[in-house]
């Protein structure tokens, strides 16, 4: 019991010494919320670009079709890759796919890359790097031709970009029931926030640009060898057709007037030649036309929902809000370190 007097006491002083700092309580209420009202004017508010999708899957109606023409030629059977959340998820935030988006165009015939650099004053850094001395900007638009300096420029964007935490991935998820728990609603939703607008808006969508056409690459480079094949055969047919039309036409010409069988016996293996060219070039087009209906299929992966449209949403801190919520943590902090110096001293 004379533990729990004590502490009363320890705790009725404590309140006692508190109740008498009020004018410094209030000092510290009037700081924070100063504070937290120049932070509302001083920091510029956020952009923020929201970019969703729903991924699609190939279809594939023809596969026996398909199967056919890979047979005839010789081909393995073309498989189509699966889509995935994760897959994609990881793509976009691949640095294949962010750097390509670094590198396309910004309103004003610059690239967003350029746009990053004076937004995060790269240049400064730049110049004390001795890799990095003589840089003058990107020559080049293409991520696998980047130089030594435009792979250095663009690492230090990217960290940066990455740094911030600002480029948000996720999926949409469906709501989990008793049985199954959450899954997959097939919808990406991509958000990027930056404090200026056009630039928010202009990044997000150069990565769901990048995306889309690596994927679709992606999932239908087989398929397209495959109508690039027979497009290259349907060519070579054509143009033994055409030869074998005018030597057959200059045989023809040489037999008029031989009765005997075995004069035009030329003649009849350039008939019978040409038959079956005829035959085979026939066969061609249906397989090609077959083909390329199977990577009409395939290409359909992305199906834009919502798009960034200027004027993007503003994300700024509240005028009366934010500086109450400062004020509050100020006087916590002082109460803090009030009860901290009290039990020091009582020690």
């Amino acid at each position: 019991m004379e533990k729990i007097s004590e502490t009363e006491i320890l705790i009725s002083d404590w309140w006692k010494l508190l109740i008498k700092r009020k004018k410094l309580i209030f000092a510290a209420f009037l700081i924070g919320f100063l504070a937290g009202l120049f932070i509302v004017f001083i920091v510029k508010p956020k952009f923020e670009a929201k970019l969703s999708f729903i991924i699609n899957d190939s279809k594939l109606g023809m596969g026996s079709s398909l199967s056919a023409i890979n047979s005839q030629l010789g081909i393995l059977g073309v498989n189509s890759m699966s889509i995935t959340d994760d897959r994609i998820i990881f793509l976009i935030n691949s640095r294949k796919i962010t750097a390509q988006a670094l590198l396309d165009s910004f309103p004003g015939n610059k690239l967003i890359a350029d746009e990053f650099i004076s937004y995060y004053k790269l240049e400064n850094t730049f110049q004390k790097i001795e890799e990095m001395k003589g840089f003058k900007g990107f020559i080049h638009s293409n991520v696998d031709a980047l130089n030594y300096q435009e792979n250095y420029a663009i690492n230090l964007i990217l960290y940066s970009i990455n740094k911030s935490g600002n480029l948000i991935v996720e999926s949409v998820k469906k709501k989990a029931t008793s049985f199954v728990g959450n899954t997959s609603s097939g919808i990406i939703e991509v958000t990027y926030k930056h404090k200026q607008e056009t630039l928010a808006q202009a990044y997000l969508a150069a990565l769901y640009f990048e995306l889309s056409k690596f994927y679709v690459k992606a999932m239908t480079n087989q398929q397209q060898e495959l109508v690039n094949l027979i497009e290259y055969k349907v060519d070579s047919v054509e143009h033994l057709i055409a030869n074998s039309d005018s030597e057959k036409a200059r045989v023809i010409d040489q037999s008029i007037g031989i009765i005997r069988a075995s004069g035009r016996v030329n003649e009849m293996k350039l008939r019978r030649s040409n038959d079956i060219l005829n035959t085979l070039y026939a066969e061609l087009l249906k397989n090609r036309e077959v083909a390329r209906f199977n990577l009409n299929q395939q290409k359909p992966v992305f199906e834009l929902v919502d798009f960034p449209q200027l004027p993007l949403k503003k994300n700024e801190y509240s005028i009366v809000l934010f500086p109450l919520i400062a004020s509050i943590v100020s006087v916590l902090l002082f109460i803090f370190a009030f009860s901290a110096l009290y039990i020091y001293k009582r020690k």
